[in-house]
């Protein structure tokens, strides 16, 4: 419509994917290339997967291009982190550390663990997932070592909870009504991060 063009030849898509490719990633370029080509297929019964050209200049647009990826903790800062963080301040946090690491879970995942979802065997935690990206029911187990934390956690759960969910809001030194949203869930590695004094504010577990 910008260039007042009806056509979807391969010489229009080249024009209009040489424009994006000069603002946007060689992967981000990809990905739109990915959806305009189901949508052309689905819409117009136009298929873009035949315009060799256009296949050839995504492939040349992105040899060179190594993504940039996201910094991780070591395990020793998590180490220090869980040992020497203060509980009053942190304990929240530790066990959001803890689950996230031992069961390699998505926020959405943590934020939606309940505690019918926890057995608490004494020597180990095992930790259902019922709501995964892939809608497979898995479990994770949390070690003996790791389980204090959330022992500590769940004692201070408020007595008059209503919602079954694990997370309750944490601050100082004690879980007060109110569930935990998932925007705190996402600042827990910047928490951690300050906590270590590490000028990656970005890292992930």
């Amino acid at each position: 419509m910008k260039k007042k063009c009806s056509s979807f030849s391969e010489t229009v898509l080249l024009a209009y994917f040489s424009e994006m490719a000069q603002q946007q990633k060689p992967s981000t370029v990809w990905s739109n290339y990915s959806m305009i080509k189901s949508m052309l297929q689905s819409n117009n019964n136009v298929d873009i997967s035949k315009y060799f050209k256009l296949i050839t200049f995504l492939k040349q647009n992105g040899k060179g291009y190594t993504p940039k990826k996201a910094a991780i903790f070591t395990n020793t800062q998590i180490s220090d982190f869980l040992n020497n963080a203060p509980d009053e301040v942190y304990l929240m946090a530790k066990v959001v550390v803890v689950f996230g690491i031992a069961g390699a879970c998505r926020i959405c995942e943590i934020s939606q663990i309940t505690l019918d979802d926890i057995e608490d065997s004494g020597p180990l935690l095992i930790v259902k997932l019922k709501q995964t990206k892939n809608d497979v029911n898995r479990r994770f187990v949390v070690t003996k070592e790791y389980i204090k934390f959330y022992r500590m956690y769940i004692a201070l759960r408020p007595a008059g909870a209503k919602d079954r969910r694990l997370f309750y809001a944490y601050r100082n030194g004690k879980c007060i009504n109110q569930v935990v949203g998932k925007n705190q869930f996402y600042r827990v590695p910047e928490t951690v991060a300050n906590f270590l004094h590490l000028e990656d504010r970005m890292l992930h577990f």
